[in-house]
């Protein structure tokens, strides 16, 4: 016997069309944002026709069986043959939830969301496995289907479509529907399909700097800029971030640098901190839209510094560096072992003849340099009192020589613990520590 056309309707509109969303025009069966003021009336209604519908097959039935077992019949309530009931479906197709129908979905890092209400089991089964499918037309055709999640053995209703721009085109109405499966294998069958149109994405961003290819990026650590395109967008969508991506390994490991919204570009202050020298790295410029839609832009290459400067006070080129001259030159502080004590003479001539670490060209310093290395080091703990390298109380000589009107020979020294300059001393016959440094000129 047949379900009569009303009752299928109900059966429908219970299944498939009254939903927890909110009610829309793309939605009339939503009960959220006060549909359920005029939907909740209308499904009682259809639950009641169904309940009743139900309720007399029972009936029907009941007296089937009963005139069944009273003995042989030919009819049963007027009806010949064999008494066969309507099949119930166990497990209702499921209701696509996301995409919404007719939407512009959002993005999260770049993946789609893709995901049903919950599996309907008539028996309380449990969900086993669910599938879905994206097609550019509604039928689902072979040569119409884009995506395929394959049969995931899961209990939950969704799953991602990750990196969805590899796979989807901007601005593309594409079809979804879904299909479960419950404990006991019984299939749902598939769902409606819903149409979503997937979002337009930034325009993927041109890099400038540094220049493709350029070489000794970051020497002597100085801080790199990289540099793109403004951010575009084909629909006017407001850009929610910016990052640049440096790899050296074809993107499979990444260093980011973030950058600010509505800037073109950003610094890595440290380069040493997170490259490798003397390494060819990749660089591209991502985008992001306060949709979710990610647009990473081509790639070009750069090559660091054969060495990186190193941090303040560190070993280096023979000693300690302790900083930059005004021209670009780094200062290397010689050991403390290597300190003379004595007069200026002495002083100058213990520094240009020394030898440390294989190195000669060792010299006294400017008072003016002196100081930059006082003020880079003196913070340190290395450098200060109880310090392998402590800095001593009294002044040092500089380098700098002259005579006073008196034709006396004096030099000018420097107070290292605070930077303070002192005047000449006699050079013959007055004794002061020195420590020499070098100026290297970064290659």
């Amino acid at each position: 016997m047949a379900i009569p056309g009303f009752v299928q309707t109900s059966l429908t509109r219970l299944a498939s069309y009254f939903n927890s969303s909110v009610a829309t025009p793309a939605n009339p069966g939503g009960f959220d944002g006060d549909g359920h003021v005029v939907n909740f009336p209308l499904a009682l209604q259809d639950v009641a026709a169904v309940g009743q519908y139900v309720a007399e097959a029972a009936d029907r039935f009941a007296d089937a069986v009963a005139a069944i077992e009273a003995g042989p019949v030919t009819s049963v309530n007027g009806m010949s043959g064999a008494v066969v009931l309507p099949e119930v479906p166990k497990v209702l197709p499921p209701i696509v939830t996301a995409p919404a129908q007719g939407s512009t979905p959002s993005l999260t890092g770049g993946a789609l969301l893709l995901s049903v209400d919950r599996l309907t089991s008539l028996y309380g089964e449990a969900q086993k496995t669910i599938r879905f499918r994206i097609a550019t037309a509604a039928s689902f055709a072979a040569n119409t289907i884009v995506y395929d999640t394959g049969v995931l053995t899961q209990t939950g209703v969704s799953a991602s479509l990750a990196n969805a721009q590899a796979t989807l085109t901007g601005g593309t109405t594409y079809y979804l529907r879904a299909i479960q499966t419950d404990a006991k294998d019984v299939s749902s069958g598939w769902s409606a399909p819903v149409s979503f149109t997937f979002p337009r994405l930034p325009v993927a961003p041109v890099m400038s700097a540094p220049a493709n290819g350029a070489t000794n990026v970051g020497a002597q650590n100085q801080a790199v800029t990289f540099t793109a395109s403004a951010y575009s967008h084909p629909n006017g969508t407001a850009q929610a971030a910016r990052r640049f991506e440096l790899s050296k390994d074809n993107f499979a490991t990444i260093v980011t640098v973030n950058g600010a919204v509505g800037q073109a570009s950003a610094t890595l202050a440290s380069p040493k901190d997170s490259l490798s020298a003397n390494t060819v790295y990749k660089v591209r410029c991502v985008d992001t839209d306060t949709n979710g839609g990610v647009s990473p832009g081509a790639a070009t290459s750069f090559t660091t510094a054969t060495v990186f400067r190193p941090d303040l006070g560190s070993p280096y080129q023979g000693g300690f560096f302790a900083g930059q001259t005004d021209d670009g030159k780094d200062i290397v502080l010689a050991d403390r072992s290597t300190a003379a004590a004595g007069s200026w003479s002495y002083a100058n001539q213990s520094a240009n003849d020394l030898v440390s670490n294989g190195f000669t060209d060792w010299a006294l310093g400017a008072r003016a340099i002196m100081a930059r290395v006082s003020s880079n080091l003196r913070g340190l703990a290395l450098f200060q009192v109880g310090g392998a390298q402590a800095f001593e109380s009294t002044p040092w000589w500089t380098s700098e020589v002259y005579s006073d009107s008196d034709f006396v020979q004096r030099a000018n020294l420097i107070r290292m613990t605070t930077g303070e300059y002192v005047n000449g001393e006699r050079a013959d016959s007055t004794n002061y520590t020195s420590r020499a440094i070098r100026l290297v000129t970064p290659t």
